[in-house]
């Protein structure tokens, strides 16, 4: 039998030692991947409590309970609007989160995009507009004219909610749960503020697009990338503690100066309270970190306007939403105007397509 020459096995031990090596260095170059992985998931997902024995987030007919894994408040419904039984064609079940105090700014919006002769959405039924207001336990007197207000026109949800910045978390949760529970069959609820000038007709060339989409899990609206500044000031407005959310950045998420989410998503959101500690800065929390949590997609709406600064009123821009500071006589002729605009657009293409239809 033939022995392997010292020189050739000097070779092949070579050989085995460099394979040896390249092999070691995948397997801890893959390991050093495989942990870089690992502080993303537990930053995103680190104030996620999945133990937590919390009731759920909760209807019960006049009163309902809105619930964290750190604190648990009932309300009470004080005063709940008619709904008229909806159809197939009822779209969205639009809720403005009102101050208590907002009578005047109530009767613009009433006047402007809630009113169905300037909204044929409205006019159709396939949009219900509502507000949302909340009135402090024990103010008698501001409760008897919210009251009154909101048995007058019957368009007014009332709770026993302060109204508060720190309690807008809640406020939209119960808009959220409202629809869910009190209004099951509009398939999609929105929140908007009652400083955001909006044209809903316009929404329906989105749908007509495909642009909006009742079925899947999304939000829709004015959509911030990922990556905005935290709060880490207990002092700041927008404070949010480490504790209840460890990354350096926030998720991608829709501006609460309007948005849209679908059924299923929105009975997502209310189901999964319970298993995070409370956030105060409402959008990023329903529309971002609970919605990361879920798997809701987030999707960006065209023509809408977050900063007042955005419009310039000497021009002439299609507008679908903008959040502004019009006083209510501007906010009014600003809409009147806008929507005489918007009226003459779409006659003028009616009467180019009936044209072209006749040739």
């Amino acid at each position: 039998m033939l022995m392997p020459r010292p020189k050739a096995v000097h070779v092949l031990v070579l050989i085995f030692i460099f394979l040896f090596c390249v092999a070691s260095l995948r397997n801890r170059n893959s390991s050093f991947h495989e942990s870089s992985e690992i502080p993303k998931e537990n930053c995103t997902r680190s104030g996620w409590l999945k133990d937590s024995t919390a009731p759920e987030t909760q209807d019960f007919g006049s009163e309902f309970v809105i619930s964290f894994a750190d604190i648990q408040k009932n309300y009470t419904w004080l005063y709940l609007p008619e709904i008229e039984e909806a159809s197939q064609e009822k779209d969205i079940l639009m809720i403005v989160a009102s101050r208590t105090d907002s009578y005047a700014r109530r009767n613009i919006m009433r006047q402007t995009w809630m009113n169905k002769s300037d909204s044929e959405i409205v006019a159709n039924g396939r949009m219900k507009p509502l507000f949302l207001v909340g009135l402090t336990p024990g103010d008698y007197k501001m409760k008897k004219m919210v009251m009154q207000e909101a048995k007058l026109y019957g368009d007014i949800i009332v709770v026993d909610m302060n109204d508060t910045y720190e309690e807008l978390t809640y406020k939209s949760l119960a808009i959220l749960l409202y629809g869910v529970s009190k209004a099951p069959r509009y398939q999609m609820i929105g929140k908007i503020d009652e400083d955001v000038i909006f044209f809903p007709d316009k929404l329906t060339a989105l749908y007509e697009q495909g642009i909006i989409d009742a079925t899947p899990l999304c939000a829709y609206g004015y959509k911030i990338q990922a990556g905005a500044r935290i709060f880490r000031d207990k002092n700041d407005r927008w404070y949010v503690p480490e504790s209840s959310y460890s990354c350096s950045k926030f998720p991608e998420y829709v501006s609460g100066m309007l948005y849209m989410v679908t059924w299923e998503a929105a009975q997502q959101i209310i189901k999964s309270t319970k298993y995070r500690d409370f956030i105060q800065v409402e959008d990023v929390f329903l529309t971002g970190i609970l919605a990361e949590d879920l798997g809701i997609s987030v999707r960006n709406l065209p023509k809408f306007y977050k900063y007042p600064n955005d419009i310039d009123e000497s021009k002439s821009v299609d507008i679908i939403a903008w959040h502004n500071d019009q006083k209510d006589i501007q906010y009014l002729n600003f809409f009147k105007k806008g929507l005489a605009r918007y009226q003459n657009e779409k006659a003028g293409i009616a009467a180019m397509t009936t044209t072209s239809a006749q040739n």
